[in-house]
């Protein structure tokens, strides 16, 4: 599962924004996109951080900054998973509105 996951998420380390942000913007995408599906297991912390050549401290903040943004959950024991109750959200709800022209914004 991970080498498809090294093809969408590619890190420049010249970039302004962290890794650790730029991983973070590109799970979070991943899982917007249903390229990571609820309740599908995202990569151990452990070989993330290798196959990406980051620090594993890297990884696990990003999973718990996802963690605390409920898309992904921990599960004792078993690892970390896209979050089961994503798929009752649809995801064109998950998009940022576009205004219409009402000229109120």
């Amino acid at each position: 599962m991970v080498a498809p996951l090294l093809e969408a998420l590619v890190l420049d380390r010249g970039a302004e924004a962290s890794l650790q942000e730029q991983l973070w913007l590109g799970l979070k995408r991943l899982i917007q996109r249903g390229t990571l599906r609820p309740g599908r297991p995202v990569p151990s912390s452990r070989s993330l951080a290798e196959d990406l050549s980051v620090s594993r401290n890297t990884v696990m903040a990003t999973y718990d900054r996802l963690i605390g943004e409920g898309y992904v959950e921990s599960r004792l024991r078993s690892g970390v998973f896209v979050s089961a109750s994503l798929a009752s959200v649809p995801r064109h709800s998950r998009r940022p509105r576009v205004c219409s022209g009402c000229r109120a914004c």
